[in-house]
Formats: C-alpha cells, sequence, structure tokens
C-alpha cells in the first residue's frame, strides 16, 4: 500500500513538472495548447478538444493556443458556434465544434461580442474595438456598420432584437447604449451609465425587457431602452455583492435569470422583480464564478464554472458536482447545445490574460 502511495505521489510530481493537467474530467492538455473549445457529450464528465480549424491548403490549423472572449451557438442552426477570439479573430462551426472556419476578411482583431439575425440566418454582427461590423452572407464579406469617433472607446456588447431584427442594441466602455432601429444604419443613445456596460442580455419571450451588466450593478429596461431602472434595492439582502461576473437567462422559462456574482449565484423567475440565492457547493477559496448558462432543454440543469472546476447541477441547485477542467487554462466560457441534452461546450483564457 505504502509503495503505490509513493508511486501515485510520483507520477503527480512528474506530470506538475512537465506542465500538464492531470486527466480528472476526461482530457489533458498543456497549458501551451490548451485554448479553443472543449465539448462534453455526458453533462461534463468527459471532455475533448475541438480546435481544427479548415484551411484551403488542405494544411489543418488550430485554435488551441488562442483565448477566448465571445462563445455562442447560433440561434438558427442547431450544429452552429461561434467562437470569439481575444486576439485573432472570429471562427465559426456547423459540425458542433468539430471542425472551425475563420471569417478570414474580419482580420485577427479581437472579438468581444456577436450576434445573429433571427430571422435573416446569414447576417452576422461582429463587435471589435469601437466598431460594429456586419456580414450578410454567412461571414464571407464584412462592413463596417458603426465606428465611434472616440476611436479609444471600446464597444462591449451587441444584441438583436429577437421579433424585429432590424433592431439592434450596443453597449460600450463609456456607459453608453445605443440602439439602431434601421439594421445599423443610425443610432442613437438610449441610456447613459456611471461604468462600462460589459453586456447586454435580452429576454427570449419579451425583446422589450432587457438587462445591462456593469462591473457591480444590473440595470432593466421593460420599453425596449427608452428607460431604464437600477436594480440594486432588490440586492440589498445579499452580503458582499460587489461585483457582478455575467448574466444569463432562459430560453424554456419566461422571467428565469440567473446571475453570476461574488455573492455566488442568485436568481429571478419574475424578470428580476425579486431574486434567491442559489445554494451551491462551498467553492475553493477566493474563486470567481466566471460564467452560468442554462440548459436549452431542462431549466432544472444549470451549469458554472471557475478557474479550476465545472460545476453541475439537475435538480436546479438542491445538489451539485463538481469536475476539474480539462486543461491547465482558466475556464472561463460555458455555451449549451441547442437541441442535445448534456451537450456543453468550454472555452478558456491563459492564466496572464
Amino acid at each position: 500500500m505504502f509503495k503505490g502511495t509513493m508511486l501515485a505521489v510520483l507520477v503527480i510530481l512528474i506530470l506538475s513538472l512537465s506542465a500538464c493537467t492531470i486527466n480528472l474530467g476526461g482530457g489533458s492538455v498543456s497549458e501551451s495548447m490548451a485554448g479553443g473549445v472543449f465539448r462534453s457529450d455526458d453533462f461534463g464528465r468527459s471532455w475533448k478538444q475541438t480546435a481544427t480549424v479548415l484551411s484551403p491548403a488542405d494544411q489543418p490549423i488550430s485554435i488551441a493556443d488562442l483565448d477566448v472572449v465571445e462563445l455562442r451557438s447560433d440561434p438558427t442552426d442547431k450544429q452552429g458556434l461561434f467562437f470569439g477570439s481575444l486576439s485573432n479573430g472570429l471562427y465559426y462551426s456547423y459540425n458542433y465544434g468539430d471542425s472551425w472556419q475563420k471569417a478570414e476578411r474580419l482580420g485577427n482583431r479581437p472579438i468581444a461580442s456577436l450576434a445573429v439575425d433571427f430571422q435573416n440566418r446569414c447576417t452576422w454582427y461582429a463587435v471589435s474595438g469601437p466598431s460594429l461590423w456586419r456580414s450578410t452572407d454567412c461571414g464571407r464579406f464584412w462592413d463596417r456598420v458603426y465606428a465611434d469617433a472616440r476611436s479609444d472607446i471600446l464597444m462591449y456588447s451587441v444584441v438583436v432584437d429577437n421579433y424585429a431584427p432590424s433592431t439592434l442594441y450596443m453597449s460600450n466602455a463609456k456607459g453608453e447604449i445605443l440602439k439602431s432601429e434601421d439594421s445599423g444604419v443610425n443610432w442613437r443613445t438610449v441610456g447613459r451609465f456611471e461604468r462600462s456596460v460589459k453586456s447586454l442580455v435580452m429576454s427570449h419571450f419579451d425583446s422589450r425587457i432587457l438587462f445591462a451588466q456593469t462591473d457591480n450593478k444590473i440595470f432593466r429596461t421593460i420599453d425596449g431602452g427608452e428607460t431604464w431602472t437600477d436594480l440594486k434595492d432588490k440586492f440589498k439582502s445579499f452580503s458582499l455583492l460587489n461585483k457582478i461576473s455575467t448574466i444569463t437567462t432562459s430560453n424554456r422559462q419566461q422571467g428565469l435569470w440567473i446571475m453570476a456574482t461574488s455573492y455566488g449565484l442568485l436568481k429571478t423567475v419574475n424578470d428580476g422583480d425579486d431574486w434567491t440565492a442559489i445554494d451551491l457547493i462551498t467553492p475553493e477559496k477566493k474563486a470567481q464564478i466566471n460564467d452560468v448558462v442554462i440548459s436549452q432543454q431542462d431549466v432544472n440543469k444549470i451549469y458554472y464554472v471557475t478557474d479550476y472546476v465545472f460545476y453541475s447541477t439537475v435538480d436546479g441547485g438542491r445538489t451539485w458536482q463538481s469536475l476539474r477542467l480539462p486543461t491547465a487554462r482558466r475556464g472561463w466560457r460555458l455555451e449549451t447545445d441547442v437541441t442535445q441534452d448534456g451537450r456543453i461546450y468550454l472555452a478558456t483564457r491563459r492564466w496572464d490574460k
């Protein structure tokens, strides 16, 4: 028994010194090539890295060394997935991530946000730097439809109206929310806040309802951005809530939103009028929840990721399972599959990003 224990310790030590991860979640990838996307088909128990990029010269390249900003499924195609990188452009897949193509004409610019027209499936919008770019042919060609005159102002998020796709919303680092009702030709400011609006999220059931997220506040509109309400009074009972990582909403249950904060996960079932805490397994010390998603088939299945660990629940948060990540990088973004329950996508960041 003693010899077996010593041997296990030596194996772990050797793997640590060689900068490898131990296979605790179905994969083992060194930090240098641990980027791109990982896919699980069994609720996160095992993972497969999906990073191959198809090239015209039949010489496959890889996104395994890239860091993610945006990971999003295509609402118009059950096999579609988008990967917005931190420094090397936009990639898309139409086979569940098994292979990827690069939006070459968009270049190597960072991609902060990506949105798809729900009615015109080949119309895509991509936010990069101070600009918004649009493609009407599924990513082959791109036109810049918005450029902020202040070149140092970054755009953060773009959303397409679910029911009126000519209506767009966009947020920036200045704390402004912009709205266009003619597919990006003309814009007006419909919100001004003290801090950068990092994310805009729209209800799947009522496109007049949007949440705007800053580092530590959530604002809500119920009239398409004409007026905004600071929801800070809704969170007075949650101590230590001084940071918000992300917010997501359900496509199955109207009114359901989940927010990842420094307090933990908070949930509302009435579009933000009331919030409750979801009980969690005590995470590793000082762990930050980087992303949270809800299953697109079952609202009781919720997944979140920290730097080291993937967590899942199948009963709305009463019990949780935790698994180490299949990578030496930080777990950063999650996405769930449109059709297959248990299929989850994970994308990562280097530790210095």
